[in-house]
């Protein structure tokens, strides 16, 4: 009797136990759901907020990824109300003094329209300088601010187009650096073929006066093969 009485207190314990372990497990799933979730939001809210910053025209940003010979750049079309592009963001980093430095670098109509530091482990009081919002000495202006409305066709030089940050170069150059490979990206996935028309004026003929031009023209696909028959008929 007492043995029976024994076993039922600890299938009881047991039971007890395995509900206390199942609400504690529940419980914690929960938090850490929650704390994630928290985790998550922060880290969309602050990247929003960065994009925002380099860009502050778009009203929303919409992320993709280009594929380039040695690694995959990540892009941010700055979008206006009516889901239009705009702009440009692009990731970017340069090998600065002591560290690699991570930006958000935006640009629009050929121009930079900001920059960000999103991360960096330069020389305390001398690369970190970089992401002060501090004037220069003798400037009304921080570092990065001077990027903004820089022309994309401008050099990127430190102590030539871009005032350095003394004692620092390196981490100066570095940065500027990184702006040109955004440039160049950017180049790289707004360039257009010139047109038909465009040709002509470079070469002061126009399309009327031309009628290969003016089959490169659009819609003019007939033509052109028109040309191409006369040619060979010509040959023959």
């Amino acid at each position: 009797m007492k043995k029976k009485q024994s076993d039922n207190r600890l299938k009881y314990l047991a039971g007890y136990l395995a509900v206390v372990a199942l609400i504690s497990g529940v419980i914690l799933l929960t938090v850490q759901l929650l704390t994630r979730q928290a985790i998550i939001n922060h880290s969309i809210r602050e990247k929003n907020e960065s994009l925002s910053l380099v860009m502050p025209k778009a009203v929303s940003f919409d992320r993709f990824d280009l594929n380039l010979p040695l690694e995959k750049q990540t892009i941010f079309k700055g979008l206006d109300q009516k889901k239009e592009t705009i702009g440009y963001v692009f990731v970017v980093s340069g090998k600065g003094y002591s560290s690699v430095i991570e930006m958000l670098v935006g640009i629009t109509e050929k121009k930079i329209t900001g920059v960000t530091v999103l991360s960096q482990g330069e020389t305390p009081g001398l690369g970190t300088v970089a992401v002060d919002k501090k004037p220069l000495p003798g400037r009304s202006f921080s570092f990065l601010a001077q990027f903004q409305n820089k022309s994309i066709l401008d050099s990127f030089k430190a102590k030539e187009d871009v005032i350095a940050i003394t004692g620092a170069t390196i981490t100066s150059q570095a940065i500027s650096d990184a702006i040109k490979q955004a440039v160049k990206i950017y180049n790289k996935i707004t360039y257009k073929p010139p047109t038909a028309e465009e040709i002509a004026s470079t070469n002061k003929v126009s399309a009327e006066d031309s009628p290969l031009l003016k089959a490169l023209s659009a819609n003019a696909g007939e033509e052109l093969d028109q040309i191409i028959q006369s040619g060979n008929e010509t040959q023959q």
